[in-house]
């Protein structure tokens, strides 16, 4: 055991930090590298520069948000962290704090996910933007060094950063490359490609890469290693160290133990609803901002009665959206179908609603875009 030379607290030898109050044990004793196995996702955002000088910086504020939002959605939805959003750059990672068996395929089902989810904001941005994104993705799978945490995220670095970034770089556009350190361990459950090896900036060494195609599996259920941990432990967010349950720092990293409960994820197959109606006036000038906040807050008290009668969770409103889910937290063997005459009922309602609109504002709805059975993983606690 070692004496904290501040507080007095005692620690096992192998922890660099008090788990009491997060002092160095030995002051000369050198930084240890904290070393973790995990997936990384790098999505980077094309054409930024071209995009800024066609919108104004309102709009073009709304299109990075409605992007970003967008993606963090994705790629937390499957477990994954948001390391950093650098620029128009996106990383994510599969494996940190929480170690999954199946991070890479889960890294994986993410990536193809995310090019989905951009077609469907892509349609949404053209129509009210006359813009569309353009994103390039890289995923590879290895070990990082996780360095000192910066408002509360991650510093990481090593070859599987750089050898993600590489596949994101050489991906074609809408596309996602597969390292081949990822591609081993998926390779059973994707349709791939081979496109060759890719050499990394900086190093001498051609990486295999591989062009998703498509998942033709679905993840399988596996444990958290910290579902898995010993009873009485404290797994720290930042380095992902397992720590007695009374540290209140993490003895490898010294970051502060903030959650004595670890996540459970529980998996659940859902139907959502996502509708995006177009607002739009007679004479086609812009409506006021008056006219659209009115008329949009009684379409959705009015979408939210429909889908409540049928059994839906509204989940959230994006934008001129809404999102509700039929199966949580309540399932029902009939939830597609609910779905389906809720998105219905949501269509029959429009004409009645725009006969009001247009009376008082001159402003009606168009058609809505509707998408009633999209089965989806959703995460809890």
């Amino acid at each position: 055991m070692v004496t904290c030379p501040i507080c007095g607290a005692e620690s096992p030898d192998r922890y660099r930090a008090c788990g009491q109050c997060g002092s160095q044990l030995v002051a000369d004793r050198p930084p240890e590298e904290i070393r973790r196995v995990a997936t990384v996702v790098t999505s980077d955002w094309k054409g930024s520069t071209a995009l800024g000088e066609r919108l104004d910086p309102e709009s073009l504020r709304e299109v990075q948000t409605r992007y970003f939002d967008a993606m963090r959605a994705v790629f937390e939805a499957h477990g994954g962290t948001i390391e950093k959003i650098i620029g128009d750059a996106i990383v994510a990672v599969f494996g940190i704090p929480t170690r999954r068996e199946d991070d890479a395929l889960r890294a994986v089902q993410a990536a193809a996910e995310s090019q989905r989810v951009l077609a469907l904001l892509n349609d949404q941005l053209d129509e009210r933007w006359g813009v569309r994104l353009v994103t390039r993705t890289g995923v590879a799978t290895g070990e990082v060094i996780v360095g000192e945490a910066s408002a509360g995220q991650h510093v990481l670095t090593g070859d599987t950063m750089s050898m993600a970034t590489a596949m994101e770089q050489n991906a074609p556009a809408q596309e996602t490359l597969l390292a081949g350190s990822t591609y081993r361990l998926v390779s059973d459950q994707v349709q791939a490609e081979s496109v060759g090896p890719i050499t990394p900036k900086g190093s001498h060494v051609p990486v295999p890469a591989y062009q998703l195609e498509s998942v033709v599996s679905a993840p399988p259920e596996a444990p958290a290693e910290g579902e898995a941990a010993e009873a009485g432990t404290r797994i720290c967010s930042i380095c992902g160290e397992q720590n007695p349950a009374d540290f209140r720092h993490c003895g490898t990293c010294g970051a502060t133990l903030t959650e004595r409960l670890q996540a459970r994820e529980s998996r659940k197959t859902v139907t959502i609803v996502f509708a995006d109606p177009k607002p739009g006036t007679s004479d086609g000038k812009p409506a006021s901002p008056e006219a659209l906040g009115d008329v949009m807050s009684r379409y959705f008290d009015a979408m939210q009665a429909v889908l409540a009668r049928h059994g839906a969770t509204v989940e959230k409103f994006i934008g001129d959206a809404v999102m509700a889910v039929f199966g949580l937290p309540v399932r029902h063997e009939d939830d597609a179908l609910r779905a389906v005459r809720a998105a219905a009922d949501m269509q029959r309602a429009l004409p009645e609603l725009n006969e009001a609109f247009g009376r008082e504002w001159g402003l009606t709805l168009g058609k809505e875009r509707w998408s009633p059975a999209m089965p989806a993983w959703a995460s809890g606690w």
